[in-house]
């Protein structure tokens, strides 16, 4: 969580929390590109730390 607290920017739009063994990023805006950044660069971060291979989550081309 400190990993991904560090990768992206310091904005008041989004946080990061871990409940339950969830990992749960959350985006309040209107700006649907940010948010699409902030997801973008949450995976860069956390895909290494989770050893999985292949490239971004299958339901981000829908």
């Amino acid at each position: 969580m400190a990993a991904l607290r560090e990768a992206l920017p310091a904005a008041p739009q989004w946080a990061v929390t871990q409940r339950l063994g969830v990992l749960l990023l959350r985006y309040l805006g209107d700006s649907r590109n940010q948010a699409w950044d902030y997801c973008q660069a949450a995976w860069q971060t956390l895909r290494p730390l989770l050893a999985e291979r292949g490239g971004e989550p299958r339901i981000w081309r829908t």
